[in-house]
């Protein structure tokens, strides 16, 4: 287990120092065989994943409803990644030391998460998505007045809202 004790040294090391160190994080990440990422709870996903994907590298990562289900063209756990649960450490590190013995079968599942990240998760198609579910509401409340402001922050100023 020396890989996992030298990747948790290296991100403890970086951790606060975002502005200076990134560049040596995102070194790490393009070189690492195997990313392990945890989403912050209780917030359901955020785009270390899809950072972690798009390396090329084999992820891990703990399980949440949003990147299993509820997005659409979702990530499916041993085609595009593995999915951990939390306080299941041991089969954590168990996976890992398979993949790691295993090149074949994890650069296969590394190849088919990062083609699967770069299809279909990239900014692109976030706002393709926003707007594909904003649009019908913006089209069907075209007719209403625009400066209709349920609150407006400078409402006690002297301003007006156009």
């Amino acid at each position: 287990m020396s890989h996992l004790s030298l990747a948790t040294s290296v991100v403890s090391n970086y951790v606060g120092f975002h502005e200076t160190q990134d560049i040596k994080f995102q070194d790490y990440n393009s070189d690492a065989k195997i990313i392990v990422t945890s989403n912050p709870d209780p917030w359901e996903g955020d785009s270390r994943t899809f950072e972690a994907l798009s390396t090329g590298a084999l992820v891990f990562v703990d399980y949440t409803e949003s990147l299993q289900e509820l997005i659409p063209h979702p990530f499916v756990n041993g085609t595009h990644l593995i999915v951990y649960y939390h306080g299941e450490y041991d089969t954590l590190g168990k996976l890992i030391e398979y993949y790691l013995e295993h090149a074949e079968e994890r650069e296969a599942i590394a190849r088919s998460g990062y083609m699967h990240v770069m299809n279909y998760h990239r900014a692109e198609h976030r706002l393709d998505y926003v707007l594909d579910k904003a649009l019908p509401y913006v089209k069907a409340h075209a007719h209403e007045p625009r400066n209709t402001v349920a609150y407006h922050p400078y409402a006690d100023k002297d301003l007006q809202y156009r």
